[in-house]
């Protein structure tokens, strides 16, 4: 069985699976920082006896108040042997207080159609939240403390033991168009960026300022991408040990080590195959981090196990991080943002598909509009670079040429600009690519030496 845990995103959120392995060290928490990690662990032996010796994953953006009660719930589980049951799955929602109080919470907002969709026959939830109407095939119970939830957690597997977890092959059809870049004012030209990048499964590197939008456009593109089909299901459900209906992502975050991504049987770096890879702050990663992330690049492949997937990164653009900020001045001369770039790699930078600035916007005078999402469109294409040959993409390098001239780059360069350029035409269904078309590609892969900020 499988415990989840709920993560917010503005007024809709998502269910996240608690995946647990065995580990011969203490505690490791992937994907939170050293903080996160040392405060939880704090709460948790507040009312555990002791902290199991296991390796969870959770996701880059989780907060501590979201994700203590799912995993100090499944860290209860692991202990008493009870993940190895075959029963539905069970999600724990609620704030954690010290002593193991399970909190209320204002309402269930999206949960009970998430549950349905997922497969979730439990949901245990603190005293006093508002329920829902009876929703067929899900269970709700309130609980006062951790200690009473890990209770009926136990009766609920006994009681279900080898039951078959039922899931909604279809989703809400409001979902479906839902703007994934709801609440995200402006930014025009990067959302577009992404939505391109996930059609062609385009390595993308967003660059600028603190607070210019950078990590949240990156949380919202794994929204971006099709439904598997069957075949890459169950390859994703080999991966993971347990169903996936959805494509994964998985989060690099700062101070992870290079054994971080090797751990367990299956490499956790390996969870984002067929989905998206987020190395959010690529400056502050380790220098061994990187490498592996140029080497991911090449060979889509990482422990022996295939990883291919859509690399989505984000960094600051000089060393003082405020080059294209509208309210701080960047005071670094050219020599120390060349300095700067060199430091991040070539080889690493060479390879991204698509560089762009996202700059500070006026709130007061960017667009408020809901962007326009074409799913079906990017499942297309997504189908078409597929059955793409490398020679025809080696076919559109006279174009490159004669487009870019005397500013030509090296081979990869020129490659995936053309592969850009074909991605581009794809999605706006002409059968060739113009030169308008290689122009705007070309557009798409601006590093600040190219934009003339000083």
């Amino acid at each position: 069985m499988l415990i989840y845990g709920y993560q917010s995103n503005g007024y809709r959120g998502g269910l996240v699976p608690i995946e647990l392995a065995k580990s011969n060290h203490e505690l490791t928490i992937l994907g939170l920082s050293s903080a996160k990690q040392r405060d939880l662990k704090v709460l948790l032996r507040s009312f555990l006896p002791s902290l199991p010796k296991a390796t969870v994953q959770l996701p880059h953006l989780s907060t501590i108040e979201e994700m203590a009660a799912p995993l100090a719930l499944a860290l209860l589980a692991y202990e008493k042997h009870i993940l190895e049951l075959q029963a539905p799955s069970v999600l724990c929602f609620g704030p954690l207080g010290l002593g193991g109080v399970l909190k209320a919470t204002p309402s269930l907002r999206d949960i009970p159609s998430l549950c349905k969709r997922q497969g979730i026959g439990l949901v245990l939830i603190g005293r006093s939240t508002q329920l829902p109407d009876a929703i067929e095939g899900i269970q709700f119970h309130e609980c006062d403390t951790l200690d009473e939830a890990g209770s009926h957690l136990c009766k609920y597997c006994v009681l279900h033991q080898g039951e078959q977890m039922h899931f909604s092959e279809t989703d809400d059809a409001t979902e479906t168009r839902d703007d994934p870049f709801v609440n995200i004012i402006g930014l025009k030209q990067a959302k577009q960026a992404l939505i391109y990048a996930a059609a062609g499964n385009l390595p993308i590197l967003l660059y600028g300022p603190p607070g210019a939008g950078k990590s949240l456009l990156l949380s919202r593109i794994a929204s971006l991408l099709p439904s598997p089909g069957s075949e890459i299901k169950q390859e994703l459900s080999a991966l993971h040990g347990h169903r996936i209906e959805r494509r994964p992502s998985f989060s690099i975050d700062v101070g992870m080590r290079q054994a971080d991504l090797y751990r367990g049987i299956i490499p956790s770096l390996c969870k984002a195959h067929e989905g998206v890879l987020i190395v959010d702050e690529l400056s502050h990663q380790k220098p061994n981090i990187r490498t592996t992330l140029t080497s991911v690049m090449d060979v889509q492949a990482f422990g022996g196990y295939p990883l291919r997937t859509l690399v989505a990164s984000a960094t600051n653009a000089c060393p003082c991080a405020n080059l294209g900020s509208l309210d701080r001045i960047c005071r670094c001369s050219e020599l120390q943002i060349d300095a700067f770039w060199a430091k991040l790699g070539h080889p690493l930078i060479d390879r991204f598909a698509i560089a762009i600035a996202v700059t500070s916007e006026n709130l007061l005078t960017s667009e408020v509009t809901t962007t326009s999402i074409d799913n079906e469109r990017i499942e297309t294409v997504r189908a078409l670079h597929m059955h793409r040959s490398e020679q025809e993409i080696l076919g559109l390098l006279p174009l490159y040429t004669k487009v870019a001239g005397s500013t030509q780059q090296s081979f990869r360069r020129s490659y995936l600009c053309c592969k850009v350029a074909r991605t581009i035409a794809d999605f706006e269904g002409k059968e060739s690519v113009t030169q308008a078309i290689m122009e705007e590609a070309m557009q798409l892969y601006l590093l600040p030496e190219d934009r003339h900020y000083h």
